[in-house]
């Protein structure tokens, strides 16, 4: 019969919430290297970590320790929150995913003002140009 206290309880679920946080980082910071199309040694010469170590941290054979962590993702021109996917990530980044939206619908939004606008001008420059016409035939001292 095995007892489990809540400190075991506790330290089974850390254990296994660090193991996907872990799996987590390699994967995303494997992703990255990818679509920046970085080698391992750029890595490793950027954060100053043992090739073999980035290699075994991105193929999940070795979790990284804070500075390797730190390390990596600055050469993958990232943060660590991000490699790990922490909740204040995600949230940031939804929140700036719907600005730049917001940002995107407001350009052309005042793209298409200024078109209007531009099209308003032309059309009082126009009015203008009319009446200057008139104004340069009609005899001034005939009009009384």
């Amino acid at each position: 019969l095995m007892v489990v206290t809540h400190s075991s309880l506790g330290r089974t679920v850390l254990s296994t919430k660090l193991k996907q946080i872990e799996k987590r980082f390699a994967e995303r910071a494997l992703k990255a290297k990818q679509k920046l199309k970085i080698s391992y040694e750029k890595i490793a010469n950027h954060s100053m970590i043992e090739i073999n170590t980035v290699k075994r941290i991105l193929n999940s054979k070795q979790p990284a320790r804070l500075h390797e962590a730190i390390g990596i993702a600055d050469a993958l021109q990232t943060t660590v929150s991000y490699l790990v996917d922490y909740k204040d990530t995600r949230y940031m980044l939804s929140q700036t995913r719907l600005f730049r939206d917001w940002l995107v619908k407001e350009k052309e939004l005042k793209k298409r003002e200024m078109e209007y606008l531009a099209g308003k001008g032309k059309e009082i420059e126009d009015h203008l140009a009319y009446f200057e016409e008139i104004l340069e035939k009609v005899d001034t001292f005939k009009e009384h």
